[in-house]
């Protein structure tokens, strides 16, 4: 699993917005941030980089995984019964 953080500690990085859409059952998160070094805009934009291709890799192996075989059905079988029972006297 992967993660991604952007501290509020750090000077260098401002929010400056976010919203979300909704759109059937998914949602999308937009998040605007200013950033004022060049050295933060390039680890944000390789850590983003990372989670993406995590993220597709996880994709990949799910797609690859065999998908499991259907139970064989039984067949219809002639029902087999008790013999009646003896009446004891």
């Amino acid at each position: 699993m992967s993660c991604f953080v952007i501290s509020s500690d750090d000077p260098k990085v401002t929010l400056k917005s976010y919203s979300g859409t909704f759109s059937g059952s998914k949602a999308t998160v937009r998040i605007n941030l200013e950033i004022t070094d060049a050295h933060e805009l390039a680890y944000i934009q390789r850590q983003l980089g990372d989670f993406q291709a995590a993220q597709a890799e996880a994709r990949k192996a799910a797609k690859s995984k065999k998908p499991t075989p259907k139970p064989k059905t039984i067949t219809k079988a002639k029902q087999l019964a008790l013999p009646a029972p003896e009446d004891v006297a």
